[in-house]
């Protein structure tokens, strides 16, 4: 499982420099049970304790360790390697020329921060390198562990910015080179 760490630089602030924008914003004091969260280290923390408790699955039967048993022992005995599709380049040049066109230019970078435009104005020969990599990734069944990183970064639900940690969300910022593979 790739690490997933809150955040300290404001999501906005990073958008805005992709942009070429000056705004800022920050995430206020944030105040639970009385007790306030000024810096972003413990902002982050508190971020990082409400994740865990809104998305663990541990009290779920659908997630207990039987289960969890049963789908590993399946994919275990599976040689991914020896299917026919992995004796070719499963992707073209052409491809992956169609699909960074897409990209859009305005998305959010992840932990590499490579984004989107970077991707596009890369020449022919780079893109090899970039085709060689998502074609090896898909042939030895193994994503590289920087692809499964993201930076989590909180957002308010609404327009303004709460002192409830609660009225955020979290948005995952991942590789931008890992969404084409």
């Amino acid at each position: 499982m790739g690490k997933n760490r809150p955040s300290t630089k404001p999501f906005w602030n990073r958008i805005n420099n992709i942009r070429g924008e000056k705004k800022r914003s920050t995430i206020p004091t944030l105040v639970v049970n009385n007790v306030k969260y000024e810096t972003d280290e413990q902002k982050a923390n508190l971020f990082l304790t409400n994740l865990k408790d809104t998305f663990s699955f541990n009290d779920n039967p659908i997630f207990d360790s039987e289960f969890k048993t049963q789908v590993e022992s399946k994919i275990n005995r599976v040689d991914f390697t020896k299917h026919e599709f992995n004796k070719k380049n499963l992707f073209e040049l052409k491809d992956l020329n169609y699909e960074i066109k897409k990209l859009n230019k305005r998305s959010a970078n992840g932990e590499d921060e490579i984004h989107n435009k970077m991707i596009q104005k890369t020449s022919q020969e780079f893109r090899k390198i970039i085709l060689y990599l998502i074609n090896e990734t898909v042939k030895q069944s193994k994503i590289p562990q920087q692809w499964k990183n993201s930076v989590i970064c909180m957002i308010p639900k609404k327009q303004k910015n709460t002192g409830n940690p609660k009225e955020y969300r979290p948005i995952s910022l991942t590789s931008c080179v890992a969404k084409l593979a």
